[in-house]
């Protein structure tokens, strides 16, 4: 996936997984940034809600000192779920951002790890 926003402007995007409480998961996922220097903010996130939606927590990975020019993969481990989790949801984000700037985004896993 390669996503541009326009200049100045804040987006995202996120997939919604089933889960419980006690679990911990790992969230990986090539990047490359089609710019020489990255100055837009770029965020992989992994989020806890409960059956009603209301977030229980959230486990947040600054990209932009991590992503550059060239292939990478990037990865965010999270803390166990808090109780009452019944889903995770995955997100990738940006602000801030600059003209030339695209975040290109490949192979993205999420996986159990306890």
């Amino acid at each position: 996936m390669a996503h541009a926003w326009s200049l100045g402007s804040s987006a995202g995007f996120y997939q919604i997984v089933q889960a419980g409480p006690g679990s911990q998961y790992g969230l990986s996922a090539w990047c490359l940034d089609d710019a020489a220097s990255v100055t837009s903010v770029y965020r992989m996130m992994l989020q806890y809600y409960d059956t009603s939606g209301t977030l229980l927590g959230s486990d947040i990975l600054n990209l932009s000192p991590l992503v550059s020019n060239s292939w990478q993969q990037l990865s965010l481990t999270g803390n166990l779920t808090p109780p009452n989790t019944a889903t995770v949801r995955v997100v990738f984000d940006a602000s801030n951002m600059v003209s030339g700037e695209i975040l290109r985004i490949d192979d993205v896993t999420l996986t159990r790890v306890q």
